[in-house]
């Protein structure tokens, strides 16, 4: 009977041990959660900063190439318009390597994000989610 009691209360202690590696691992993993988590917000708001920078870059380029044509149809031998086209193409070629590395680097941000899973489904995909939810806000008004 003594020995019984000796080996439940070994067995007992064991288990008790177990359980406290077993809360401490998981505190850890939950650390590594919430610093994965931190990451995953610094690195949507920079996929966000760097969408935004894209289509200003794009309506800029769009605007220049109709600034452009405009001109183009009208220069004929005018000098000073001669001149603003070939500004205009100068600024046009440096939106198109703003564009691409703005790009660039919306690539790398989405790449990152596949990284992370979030409730079965990969940052991207969630945040990729949430873009056409606020495109359907700004389509409705709100």
């Amino acid at each position: 009977m003594q020995l019984e009691t000796t080996d439940l209360r070994l067995k007992n202690s064991e288990l008790r041990l177990e359980y406290y590696e077993n809360v401490d691992k998981l505190t850890d993993k939950q650390k590594e959660i919430e610093v994965a988590k931190k990451e995953a917000d610094k690195w949507m708001m920079i996929s966000d900063t760097a969408k935004l920078q894209t289509e200003r870059a794009e309506f800029e380029l769009e605007e220049a190439e109709r600034l452009k044509k405009e001109l183009l149809g009208a220069v004929d031998g005018d000098d000073y318009l001669k001149e603003q086209v070939i500004e205009l193409r100068y600024q046009n070629q440096i939106l198109r390597e703003e564009n691409r590395s703005l790009k660039d680097k919306l690539e790398k941000a989405y790449e990152f994000m596949k990284q992370f899973v979030i409730g079965g489904i990969n940052l991207l995909e969630k945040f990729m989610e949430w873009i056409g939810e606020k495109i359907k806000d700004v389509g409705r008004g709100r």
